[in-house]
C-alpha cells in the first residue's frame, strides 16, 4: 500500500530552534525532554513554565519548525477533499489564510504560506476542533485556490468581499514586482 501522508519523515525539533535562537541551552532541552516524558506535555508548554521562554517565542519556534519540515504542495495540483473542505467555513478559509487538503485519520491537512503560517497556527490551535498539520504552497498558489474552493460571493458582502479581494490581488503584484525589482 502507497504512502499518501503528506508528512516529512526528518523532523526540525522545537527545542533545536530554540538552542539555535540562543533561548535555550541542550541541557535546558534534555530537562524539558525528560519532563515531557514524565508528564506527557507538549515540548513548549514545559518550556514556558520550567525554562521561562515566552508564548511568543514558542509559536516563534512552532512556526519556524513547520516552514523547514513541511512540504510544499500545489493545490491545483491536489484537490481539496470534499470531508475536509466542510471542516472549515469560506469566511475561516480567507481570514486564516489556509486551505483544508485532506483528512488522514482525524487530522486536517492544511494549505497555507510562509507569509500566513502563524495566523493558520493560530487558528488550528485554537479554532479547530481537531489535530492538524501544514503543508505549504506560494502565495499566488493560496490565492487562486480560495478563489477556486472557497469564492468570495459564498461570504455574503459583496462590497467588503470585492474590496477584500482587490487589496489581495494588488499585494499579490506588488509584492512580485519587489522581487524582480
Amino acid at each position: 500500500m502507497a504512502n499518501t501522508s503528506w508528512k516529512n519523515r526528518k523532523q526540525l525539533r522545537i527545542g533545536e530552534i530554540l538552542i539555535e535562537q540562543g533561548l535555550l541551552t541542550p541541557r535546558e532541552v534534555d530537562e524539558i525532554l525528560l519532563e515531557q516524558e514524565a508528564n506527557k506535555k507538549p515540548f513548549g508548554v514545559i518550556a514556558e513554565w520550567l525554562c521561562g521562554i515566552s508564548v511568543e517565542a514558542i509559536e516563534e519556534a512552532w512556526a519556524t519548525q513547520y516552514t523547514q519540515n513541511a512540504p510544499t504542495i500545489d493545490p491545483s495540483t491536489y484537490k481539496p477533499r470534499k470531508d475536509a473542505m466542510l471542516m472549515m467555513s469560506a469566511r475561516q478559509a480567507w481570514q486564516f489564510r489556509c486551505i483544508p487538503m485532506n483528512l488522514e485519520g482525524n487530522t486536517l491537512v492544511l494549505a497555507t504560506t510562509k507569509n500566513h503560517i502563524h495566523r493558520a497556527l493560530k487558528f488550528a490551535t485554537r479554532v479547530l476542533c481537531c489535530p492538524a498539520y501544514f503543508v505549504l504552497t506560494s502565495d499566488t498558489k493560496l490565492a487562486e485556490a480560495l478563489n477556486e474552493y472557497y469564492p468570495l460571493s459564498s461570504l455574503g458582502d459583496a462590497n467588503t468581499t470585492d474590496q477584500t479581494m482587490k487589496a489581495l490581488m494588488q499585494k499579490l503584484r506588488f509584492d512580485r514586482f519587489k522581487k524582480v525589482g
